[in-house]
Parts: C-alpha cells; structure tokens; sequence
C-alpha cells in the first residue's frame, strides 16, 4: 500500500512518528502529529500521493524535468572535451611514441583535474577524489 511505504519514507525524512517533544503551534493542530496530518491528506488526495511517492522514490518534480536536447548536447560536448587530452598530443609530435607518452601524460593530468573538480558536488576532499579518479580510471582502462 503507498500510504504505509509513504509513511516509512516520511521517518526517513525526518517526520517522526511521534511529536510529542514539539511543542510549536504549527506542528499538528488538535492534537494530531504532522506526520498524522500528512497521512491524512495523502490518503485523500490520491493524485498528490502519487506525485509525492515519485519526488520522495526517484527524486523527480513535474517542475524540474530537463530537455533531453539540453542533456544529449551537454552529453556530446562534455565526451568530446574528454577525448582531447588522449587526441590533440598526437597533432603536436611526429613521433607516435612520443605522441603515446604526451597523450598519457595529459589525460593523468586530466583525470586528476575532473577527480579534484567534482568535489564541488560531493564535498569531499579534491586531492583524495583526484587521485581516486586516476586510479579508478587507470585500472578501467587495463
């Protein structure tokens, strides 16, 4: 039943089963928890149930849906800047070892670069994630 996975993921969120250590007016009115009222509405609102089972399951708002234009471009340009690194030495030398070692060189460096920048995202530690990212990257490619 959505109303008892609802209620489990609502203890995830936060939403205690009991509010009794919440003494603010806004929280439950007549007695009744949040999480009491919350029920309630879901229960009778079936067409926000399911929007709010979608939003708290896969993470996805009606509102926020993405272009697939927008994802696939972003996807080609995004692959195409990564193979720069292992390509465009190879323009500069004519040497094909010294190309192969150039193009080694600058897609470590690479690597360690985007390991270090998505800690934007993650809030770790760049040099640990750097490092990370070349070593994981390394062994994918054996």
């Amino acid at each position: 039943d959505e109303l008892l996975e609802l209620a489990e993921l609502l203890s995830l969120i936060g939403i205690p089963e009991d509010d009794e250590n919440d003494d603010s007016p806004e929280v439950g009115t007549g007695g009744v928890s949040l999480r009491q009222q919350l029920l309630s509405y879901y229960s009778n609102n079936p067409n926000d149930l399911l929007k709010i089972m979608v939003a708290l399951e896969f993470g996805v708002v009606e509102e926020e849906r993405r272009s697939p234009w927008v994802a696939g471009a972003t996807s080609c340009l995004l692959f195409f800047l990564g193979s720069l690194p292992s390509v465009v030495p190879f323009a500069f030398v004519t040497d094909p070892l010294d190309g192969l070692i150039a193009a080694g060189v600058a897609t470590g460096i690479a690597l360690l670069f985007v390991g270090g920048v998505k800690t934007w995202a993650t809030r770790g530690r760049p040099l640990e994630a750097a490092v990370e990212n070349l070593v994981i990257a390394g062994l994918g490619g054996l």
